[in-house]
């Protein structure tokens, strides 16, 4: 069967970015193109670049973003979506599931996580297995130094570069990172009044509502995804009743770029499951 037989078009999908400052234009340029079959729609989340500017304390709350997402699928006019999220997006997809269950016809999260980035024993065991690699030193040593972005910073330049200092840890294959790097080199910077909306934690609503999640799940991580590693991933593979979970060898962060055919398979064989049975 060719692979526009497993579209429906009762089933559109929506694209959930972080909401924690990044463009996602890089999910729609690196992701976009695996998933064009099903005609993925993707919108900039509030206060990072291309979206709207929203004031206020903790602005960047999962619940806000997950109203956010429910305004999209609002506006598309259709019943139900697919919700394809990654590292916070994938938050806040299962979020979304939690809170409009009805509207949810299966998840796809890419690294998600239901506790802070890089803080499980398999984060560690990663960090360790980096800290021998000469052209990681530097990320290893800024990453303990600073314990990922803070708050603090100046502005969105100085974001900018905190997340490239870091970059390497989000990478198994480093010229994967440099590819990734030119495809996104004339994006915007991450806008830093995002970074500081963000709540201190994962809100602890999320993780407790995924036991009532019906919709199917699928899971897909990196091997070696330093901030959402296998460790994390499984911790939301165990919470919700229909999903699956998929690791994918050789393969960092952004698992659908450095392993695009193994993770592209993975979904869609996830997805013509998820459409047989309807």
């Amino acid at each position: 069967a060719g692979p526009h037989l497993l579209l429906n078009p009762r089933l559109p999908m929506l694209v959930q970015g972080p909401g924690w400052g990044p463009s996602g234009l890089y999910l729609e340029r690196t992701l976009g193109p695996l998933l064009a079959d099903w005609s993925p729609h993707f919108f900039a989340a509030r206060n990072t670049p291309g979206g709207p500017e929203i004031e206020g304390v903790e602005s960047q709350a999962t619940d806000q973003l997950v109203d956010d997402l429910e305004g999209e699928r609002a506006r598309l006019g259709c019943d139900r979506v697919i919700v394809v999220g990654h590292s916070h997006g994938a938050f806040v997809a299962m979020g979304y599931a939690v809170r409009y269950p009805r509207r949810v016809a299966a998840l796809v999260l890419l690294g998600p996580s239901i506790v802070a980035p890089a803080s499980t024993p398999g984060s560690r065991a990663i960090l360790e297995s980096f800290r021998g690699d000469v052209a990681r030193i530097g990320a290893v040593e800024w990453w303990e130094r600073h314990g990922g972005t803070r708050r603090d910073v100046a502005g969105d330049r100085e974001f900018a570069r905190h997340l490239r200092a870091s970059a390497p840890l989000n990478f198994y294959n480093l010229s994967a990172l440099a590819d990734f790097q030119r495809a996104l080199r004339d994006s915007s910077a991450p806008a830093v009044r995002a970074l500081r909306g963000m709540p201190d934690a994962p809100e602890d609503w999320v993780a407790a509502g995924l036991p009532t999640v019906q919709a199917p799940a699928l899971c897909i991580t990196g091997r070696y995804d330093f901030l959402t590693p296998p460790d994390a991933a499984h911790g939301v593979y165990s919470a919700v009743p229909r999903a699956r979970l998929l690791i994918v060898d050789r393969a960092g962060h952004n698992v659908w770029f450095e392993r695009p055919r193994a993770t592209t398979a993975g979904i869609r064989r996830f997805l013509a499951e998820v459409e047989s049975e309807m």
